[in-house]
């Protein structure tokens, strides 16, 4: 072992080399991670007792490193069933803590509500911080305890947060049934939520965001079933103008319930009534619609008037052979209901040339001059 002598003493010196001090630092470092655990547990089992600990706690927490901060939210767990969501104390410690100790009350928060419904008091706590700060995360364990008007205001906010976030405030508005308690009631239905998504403003919020969220909800099948989408897709259409994504929702809700197209070609006639085409975005969707709903569109395209039946075959081609097709099928009574212009537009085309013969009934192919 490197030894040095001290010129003030002949005892040996460990050499700032030596191996032994390099592992005693190492005990060191090792018996101070270990007693920092400890002392925290110990500091956390009397939280319950004297909730006056708490601000302190709240001090230590927004002067500490992450590792601290992991090691404080995990033992405070055990801690947490204990406390009283309307001790004073607590409610306070809420009403101050810094911006850097709102993920320890969101945490104690959180687990609190996992099992009851946020007081009053705690949400109007938590309102303060979410003024203060402009973190709309410190509202998702009270998120079930605000007014509608506040959860659809927050909603930009809360959008440009990653998907697992969003999916915890989806969830604790859905989730309102505690073990033990009776059902409480959501501030906001699902199909409100939905139809608010629809509603923000795409110059202010980030489209693809929205397209997340509204999945979200989609991703929740036992709650957005076939009568839900279809109050959503009802509700939407009294809208004016038409959600950007509106079109994108019922060709969602149609995959996810092939039994709602019944319903859907009923939107689609009234889409036509509001004179879809006008709005491009929504217009791109209906077309995309009747393709995917072939043949049943067909009553549907032969509505339109005759400009935008021929825009439909511009755009999508693949639709007028199969509708001249389904016309030739008809009874000589049904064709009769179809307008000699919409008949003409169908029989538009590069390739043959398709003429109704209106004395024998039947589309023939015109010879070329």
């Amino acid at each position: 072992m490197p030894l040095s002598l001290s010129s003030r003493s002949c005892t040996p010196r460990l050499s700032s080399q030596s191996p032994l001090r390099n592992t005693r630092r190492r005990c060191s470092n090792t018996s101070r991670r270990a007693v920092r655990p400890s002392c925290c547990f110990l500091y956390l089992s009397l939280l319950p007792i004297n909730h006056g600990l708490i601000h302190l706690l709240s001090e230590v927490y927004s002067a500490s490193n992450n590792d601290v901060k992991r090691c404080v939210l995990r033992l405070i767990e055990n801690a947490i069933p204990a406390l009283d969501m309307n001790n004073n104390e607590f409610l306070n410690a809420i009403e101050n803590c810094s911006e850097l100790a709102g993920s320890l009350f969101t945490r104690v928060i959180a687990k609190l509500t996992e099992k009851q419904f946020p007081s009053q008091a705690i949400v109007d706590r938590v309102r303060t911080q979410f003024t203060k700060h402009g973190d709309p995360r410190c509202l998702i364990p009270v998120m079930n305890g605000l007014q509608k008007k506040e959860i659809v205001a927050i909603l930009p906010k809360l959008l440009k947060y990653r998907a697992d976030v969003i999916k915890e405030a989806f969830n604790k508005l859905f989730l309102s049934t505690y073990a033990g308690l009776e059902k409480m009631p959501s501030p906001i239905s699902p199909a409100e939520l939905l139809i608010a998504i629809h509603q923000l403003d795409l110059t202010k919020c980030d489209v693809k965001s929205v397209i997340a969220a509204s999945s979200l909800c989609f991703a929740e099948r036992d709650i957005y079933k076939p009568e839900v989408l279809a109050v959503v897709m009802q509700q939407l259409m009294e809208l004016n103008p038409l959600p950007t994504l509106f079109m994108r929702t019922v060709l969602q809700s149609l995959s996810l319930y092939p039994q709602l197209i019944g319903f859907v070609m009923n939107i689609m006639q009234r889409l036509i009534v509001k004179q879809v085409w006008k709005q491009k975005k929504v217009w791109e969707g209906f077309i995309k619609c009747c393709q995917k709903t072939m043949p049943q569109s067909f009553h549907v395209l032969l509505q339109l008037p005759p400009p935008q039946l021929k825009e439909v075959f511009t755009l999508a081609p693949d639709l007028q052979v199969p509708l001249r097709e389904h016309v030739g099928m008809l009874t000589p009574g049904q064709r009769d209901h179809i307008p000699p212009s919409i008949m003409a537009v169908i029989e538009m085309g590069h390739g043959p040339q398709y003429m109704y013969d209106m004395s024998t009934s039947t589309i023939r192919v015109m010879e070329p001059h």
